[in-house]
């Protein structure tokens, strides 16, 4: 995803002031969606992209199952059989997949803390105003002085360090870090670039420091806030509830972005950057109370392991013990 930000971020600064420049961009978005439709609709030995083993052992279809989770795991035989006893169990405890109805009923009484830890963290992976930056940054540059492809190229860079940072933490840093630990460390970076984007522009202190406030803006995402909750979510959510969350979370993440998007040029011209700034800074605290008092460490536990975090009397002393 991130990489594809940074593509299309090069096509536009490439297209710019070509005739119809902006129809061109919009109409090339076609392109990698139309591609994606195609792989996503192609059976999984042509595209390499199949179901989740949990889910399809979950719906009885069992042998695509084991296929699919001894292929992701490499032909480990031992470990198939140790996770589809594993599955039986829980199908046995559990049952079948939860209707919406006994998604949002479970969701406000015996599961409420997975689903306040899970789709709010995934809310929160757009709550922070990422979309602002990342969609009106060439915007927001211009207001500040700076010519317009200077603005282009400037995104461009941004693009790559926020896709940069995201691999190395989704690769090498997630699971010896934790996922608590991350989200709170990126909350808090977003916080201190709010507050140095919004002091640069209420004293005037020049296009530089915005800038530097948006760049650590947007690697301050990229080190918890963005890559955490993809993992997060489906942790801590039930096998029976964990499609339905997650795109619980998912939606509710690109409501937040598409309602600070569409209301970014009608609220901006009135509060300026140092609003912008002001307000980036307020939601990104908020999101770091949230994570702090609903979302406990799952690093280095077992799905199952990870629902006895949510069996106490009180959420924060589940966080504590990890």
């Amino acid at each position: 995803m991130n990489i594809g930000n940074v593509g299309g971020y090069l096509i536009n600064v490439i297209l710019f002031g070509v005739m119809y420049d902006w129809r061109i961009m919009l109409g090339l978005g076609i392109v990698p969606a139309t591609f994606v439709l195609i792989i996503l609709v192609l059976p999984y030995k042509l595209a390499g992209i199949p179901e989740s083993p949990r889910w399809l052992a979950k719906v009885g279809r069992l042998d695509e199952a084991r296929e699919v989770l001894l292929d992701l795991l490499d032909g480990d035989e031992v470990e198939a059989d140790k996770a589809f006893q594993a599955w039986v169990e829980e199908a046995r405890n559990e049952g079948g997949i939860a209707s919406w109805g006994e998604t949002v009923s479970a969701f406000g009484t015996t599961h409420r803390r997975q689903a306040l830890a899970g789709v709010g963290c995934g809310i929160m992976n757009m709550f922070t105003g990422i979309m602002i930056m990342m969609i009106m940054t060439t915007t927001l540059l211009v207001s500040t002085g700076m010519d317009k492809r200077t603005a282009m190229w400037t995104s461009v860079v941004l693009g790559c360090a926020k896709a940069g940072i995201m691999l190395v933490v989704a690769f090498f840093v997630l699971d010896t870090w934790g996922r608590r630990p991350l989200l709170l460390l990126s909350l808090s970076l977003c916080s201190v670039a709010a507050t140095l984007g919004s002091c640069a522009a209420y004293f005037h202190l020049g296009e530089g420091y915005i800038v530097l406030g948006l760049a650590l803006f947007v690697m301050g995402y990229s080190v918890g806030i963005g890559p955490v909750p993809w993992v997060y979510m489906p942790e801590v959510l039930d096998s029976r509830f964990r499609g339905k969350g997650t795109s619980m979370g998912l939606s509710g993440a690109r409501a937040c972005a598409v309602t600070q998007v569409l209301l970014y040029p009608i609220v901006f011209p009135m509060i300026g950057v140092s609003g912008l700034f002001v307000f980036l800074l307020t939601v990104n605290l908020l999101g770091a109370l949230y994570i702090y008092m609903f979302c406990p460490e799952t690093k280095n536990r077992t799905l199952e392991q990870i629902a006895e975090l949510f069996n106490g009397d009180d959420a924060p002393k589940a966080s504590k013990r990890v």
